[in-house]
């Protein structure tokens, strides 16, 4: 039986030398390559769509006003940062350090809609199917290996 395996991988190397050998490798080569150039990979979608915007109309409903009170907030007018500050120190010296300059607040007033109007909305769009072509793989080029041999 080792025989026989032995039989099976020599015919193997022999058509992989014969392969390569046909190719136009040269005798002293190690591995052996052939340039792939893939297609692109292209398919049909269908999508429904809607030509026209959608066009909403809105109609009023109860309580036809709404009602406005005054809110008072906390907002921030500049963020904390760190600023760099160059002193003279007790001796005389030039010191620069680092400070940090805290953040800034300052307090808004403004109205809001306590109870806004609720409106109820209407929508009609008609739509299409549509038919269009993408590509799912765009190709590309390439070396695979043909065979390999060993430098002898």
């Amino acid at each position: 039986m080792p025989l026989r395996s032995l039989v099976v991988a020599l015919a193997a190397g022999a058509a992989a030398l014969a392969s390569s050998a046909a190719l136009g490798a040269p005798a002293d080569c190690v591995a052996c390559y052939r340039h792939v150039v893939r297609p692109p990979v292209h398919a049909v979608v269908t999508e429904r769509v809607a030509p026209n915007p959608v066009q909403a109309v809105a109609r009023s409903l109860l309580p036809p006003l709404p009602r406005a009170k005054m809110v008072t907030e906390k907002v921030l007018v500049a963020p904390a940062r760190n600023v760099w500050q160059v002193t003279r120190g007790p001796d005389g010296r030039i010191v620069g350090c680092w400070v940090t300059v805290p953040a800034r607040y300052a307090v808004r007033h403004r109205r809001v809609l306590e109870w806004p109007a609720r409106a109820a909305y209407t929508a009609s769009a008609a739509v299409v199917t549509r038919t269009r072509s993408v590509v799912l793989d765009p190709g590309s080029a390439a070396w695979e290996p043909i065979a390999a041999r060993l430098k002898r």
